[in-house]
């Protein structure tokens, strides 16, 4: 009789068990409902690390932690990643997370996706990610399609972009055809700025043709600012780079090229860039160079004057007023001549490019001869002869 009771109890004791564990598998089938990979919710971040820990104590082996499954992640294509979330349960997950992911989106090129994935990205990416809330708010009444091929788009995410100002640390937009101009607004920049004014280290605009002066002057409010370019627009004037220059102290590079109404006024407001250290201005049509001497107390290294009209009395101010310079540009520029490669010889420069000018091999050589610190020269092929090939190798190899 006692043993019949011990064997009932034990039955019961089992049959609890299964009905425990049926209601645990319910659980987890109607989670796994919830995120399938077609579906439109995503899951809590918090149910990723739950399930680590829960797994690592229950198997043999550990599962990766989810920050180098991001980092693998943030190597593939959005549609890869879905391919992987085929693998099994946790790598489902972390397919989902990617979506709130600093990790993932740190980096961010609409160029990595393509019309379905950008669309996606757009609606499903986490709250938290707020520069893609105001990339979404950007492409807003825009075709996606017509963007990704038309526009070239890459943003570096700052580690601290939770903080008020400290959103976005690089921000680089242009078109892809070279003839052709991008979609952004005053409002658009100034709702970019307006979030990233602290940690917005470097900024690139190109062929942004539908800004006005007045939107770029909201960059003067981005004074940690190191690197700026502006090329190929036809509305920026002097007075627009007088509000904007002097308020970036920080800057080390700048990138004025293609811009048609600033003319040699652009100097008063780069001499209070005393740690610039590149500047390029060319095809700059309106820039007179008689006035670069303003620009005495600054010590460039690389300077850029591609398509400019330069003669040789302006070149000799050039030289006499930045002897820092190591890297020089006169690529297009015709009025420069074997005289203009005597006066080169007052600087130590290390990188010149004189293509597309009329020049003898005779001059480059002499030139290349009496200026021990050159090891890289840009010209037309027929006036590089193998001696001065042999010269600037031998330097390289040293």
């Amino acid at each position: 009789m006692l043993k019949q009771t011990q064997v009932t109890q034990f039955f019961d004791r089992v049959q609890k068990k299964v009905k425990i564990q049926r209601s645990v598998e319910k659980i987890e089938k109607n989670q796994d409902s919830c995120i399938s990979l077609t579906g439109t919710t995503t899951p809590q971040k918090k149910n990723i690390d739950d399930w680590i820990v829960k797994k690592n104590s229950s198997k043999n082996w550990p599962y990766l932690p989810k920050m180098f499954m991001y980092q693998i992640f943030r190597f593939l294509q959005l549609k890869d990643c879905f391919i992987c979330a085929l693998v099994c349960r946790f790598w489902k997950l972390c397919y989902h997370n990617i979506y709130f992911s600093y990790n993932f989106f740190k980096e961010f090129s609409i160029s990595n996706y393509n019309e379905q994935e950008l669309s996606a990205v757009l609606r499903r990416a986490s709250p938290d990610m707020k520069h893609i809330k105001k990339f979404r708010e950007i492409f807003k009444g825009q075709k996606l399609g017509a963007i990704l091929q038309k526009t070239n788009l890459e943003t570096t995410l700052s580690s601290e972009y939770n903080k008020t100002g400290q959103l976005i640390e690089s921000f680089k937009l242009e078109p892809k055809r070279q003839q052709s101009s991008v979609f952004l607004t005053d409002k658009d920049i100034q709702s970019i700025l307006s979030g990233s004014h602290i940690s917005l280290q470097f900024m690139q605009l190109v062929s942004c043709q539908f800004m006005t002066g007045k939107g770029f002057e909201h960059l003067k409010s981005c004074t940690f600012l190191t690197h700026l370019n502006i090329t190929n627009n036809q509305n920026i004037q002097d007075k627009n780079l007088s509000q904007i220059l002097p308020k970036l102290k920080q800057l080390q590079t700048l990138i004025l090229v293609q811009l048609q109404q600033v003319t040699e006024e652009v100097f008063l407001s780069i001499r209070g860039l005393t740690k610039l250290d590149r500047l390029d201005l060319s095809y700059n049509p309106q820039i007179q160079f008689n006035n670069i001497t303003i620009l005495k107390v600054l010590k460039i290294s690389s300077l850029g004057l591609k398509d400019n009209f330069l003669d040789n009395d302006q070149l000799r101010l050039i030289v006499e007023c930045l002897p820092s310079i190591t890297s020089l540009n006169l690529q297009g520029c015709l009025f420069v001549n074997s005289y203009s490669l005597h006066l080169l010889r007052n600087l130590c420069l290390k990188r010149l490019n004189i293509s597309k000018i009329h020049l003898s091999p005779e001059d480059i050589e002499s030139l290349v001869k009496d200026n021990q610190s050159l090891y890289q020269v840009i010209a037309n092929n027929n006036i590089l002869n193998d001696r001065v090939y042999q010269i600037l190798q031998q330097r390289i190899n040293n």
